[in-house]
């Protein structure tokens, strides 16, 4: 009895427990859309790299090699075709003496990067005359962007091919892009519709609306990286990808999502 008592006092201090208001659910869908254009230009990105013990020889070997270079696109003959050095960086490495386990071995490394941009608005002849300076540059030893080397962490090795950059200078390429947004807003719009009728569920107010990351983000090019592997071009290989670079086409995708609240 005392137990009881204790129970029913203590339910009477506490009072009658509050009443939890269920949230009422949102419906969210998502719709993609896709646009394809054919690529004007093509942007490459190559790496002038010399070492010497000396970094005034380094200096001047990366010079002459940079005008080689510049020479040999100019003997092409290319129309649309331009090619934009870099300034020269000069890093000084220690090699560690594996052998008399002494002081390490200076070297210099002479880096420049030469950024050449091909313009075309034929496709075929885009690929094309872009294949052209690759094969001008695997010539001479110049190929793509440098990276740490495994063995110490400091010197310079090849990190890859040479990073061929498609993109479609037009206008109606973005006015395209907008296109498919809209439809893209409407689709969603729809399956939002659908999926709170088959949820027995009537939409309310719009929440918000976002475009989202699609399989690849929206920025105009689309990077695939080249190689030559004697003297035979590798096929690109999409990393990276702003736009996806398809079959001699660029790729856009657009994603567009929509939050209904429910009444």
């Amino acid at each position: 009895m005392r137990r009881l008592i204790l129970w029913c006092g203590l339910a009477a201090a506490l009072g009658p427990a509050t009443a939890q208001t269920p949230t009422k659910p949102t419906v969210t869908a998502e719709a993609t859309e896709v646009v394809k254009a054919k690529p004007d230009t093509a942007r490459l990105t190559f790496s002038v790299a010399v070492r010497n013990a000396d970094a005034d020889t380094a200096t001047a070997d990366n010079d002459s090699l940079t005008q080689q270079f510049a020479e040999g696109l100019a003997k092409l003959k290319l129309a649309g075709v331009k090619a934009t050095p870099d300034p020269l960086r000069i890093d000084r490495v220690e090699l560690s003496n594996n052998r008399g386990g002494g002081l390490g071995v200076p070297d210099y490394n002479a880096v420049r990067a030469v950024v050449v941009t091909v313009t075309d608005p034929d496709p075929v002849k885009l690929v094309t005359q872009t294949e052209k300076v690759q094969r001008e540059a695997a010539k001479l030893g110049v190929g793509g962007e440098l990276g740490p080397s495994s063995y110490n962490g400091v010197g310079y090795e090849r990190s890859g091919g040479v990073k061929v950059a498609y993109s479609r200078a037009d206008a109606g390429w973005d006015e395209a892009t907008a296109v498919a947004i809209g439809k893209a807003t409407k689709r969603a719009i729809q399956k939002a519709e659908a999926l709170g009728a088959g949820a027995g569920l009537k939409l309310g107010d719009l929440v918000s609306v976002d475009e989202v990351s699609a399989d690849a983000h929206r920025g105009g090019t689309a990077l695939s990286t080249t190689g030559f592997n004697g003297g035979v071009l590798n096929p690109g290989v999409s990393t990276d990808t702003l736009d996806t670079f398809v079959d001699g086409e660029l790729v856009r995708k657009v994603r567009v999502k929509v939050v209904f609240a429910t009444k």
